[in-house]
């Protein structure tokens, strides 16, 4: 390597001014209707750690078209609530139909249901699926549906 002025010629060469690219681990969060529990799941995560995971969600078996989760009246307003007061407003979140692609196209998929919810076949038979058994809150009081919330902020410190 030739030297000019005791340095390596290609340490002069210009510094690049692009950062390394980051690669960031990509959540799925489930539950049957992407209603509430996942769409928890989701932007509890992202509030916190959103710098860190790509992360989605959706649900096993939604009813209806794709549409935002504030639209669906009744039994969602409680779901509003508890996260306004995380300052997280999902009004406008849409749900999505679970599809194959997106539990490949994952790193982890963590399911919210309860054990008698029943999953397609396909995420019975890899190791990224995480399930943590929780009710669901569509449709019940805002006390209770604040404890879904809280438990599942619980369990995303816990996974992080």
């Amino acid at each position: 390597m030739k030297l000019i002025g005791g340095r390596q010629l290609d340490s002069l060469a210009p510094k690049s001014t692009k950062s390394p690219s980051k690669s960031f681990m990509k959540i799925l969060f489930l539950c049957k209707g992407n209603v509430a529990r996942s769409q928890m799941g989701e932007f509890l995560l992202k509030k916190k750690f959103g710098d860190k995971y790509k992360v989605i969600s959706a649900g096993t078996k939604i009813s209806g078209p794709e549409q935002p989760i504030g639209e669906l009246q009744p039994g969602i307003k409680e779901v509003l609530l508890a996260m306004n007061e995380e300052g997280i407003d999902v009004s406008m979140a849409l749900r999505n139909q679970l599809t194959e692609t997106m539990v490949n196209e994952a790193d982890k998929v963590i399911v919210i249901m309860e054990e008698h919810e029943e999953l397609p076949e396909y995420l019975m038979h890899t190791d990224k699926v995480v399930r943590w058994s929780v009710p669901d809150p569509k449709g019940k009081d805002l006390k209770f549906t604040r404890n879904v919330k809280n438990k599942i902020k619980e369990l995303i410190e816990d996974f992080v």
